[in-house]
């Protein structure tokens, strides 16, 4: 049996937004951090939020979330650090977008 080819339209295109937020986390020594850079002083303040799943020095699972903004130019923003983890599960996955709301004020 043959396979279909899946054509797109030559009208469709697909935009892919450059990263604006680059983010990393380790986990050492007993303890996890978290931290992240805005790498275009040019774009928008982001708001992003994070998930990291965890392990704790007894054993069990943790996943620590949250949100932060981060302004444009930020370098090594520690986004979240604590101690009593002995590995990460995962690693961190954080999502951004644009703020809006400053976008909007800074016009």
């Amino acid at each position: 049996m043959a396979m279909a080819a899946l054509a797109l339209p030559a009208l469709c295109k697909v935009a892919w937004a450059s990263p604006v937020a680059s983010c990393a986390g380790a986990v050492m020594m007993g303890a996890a951090t978290l931290m992240c850079s805005d790498g275009n002083p040019e774009q928008p303040p982001q708001i992003c939020t994070y998930s990291w799943a965890l392990m704790t020095a007894d054993g069990t699972t943790k996943v620590v979330d949250g949100s932060f903004l981060i302004s444009p130019g930020t370098a090594n923003l520690q986004v979240y650090s604590a101690n009593g983890y002995s590995t990460q599960l995962t690693g961190p996955i954080v999502l951004c977008r644009a703020n809006a709301t400053a976008q909007d004020s800074a016009k």
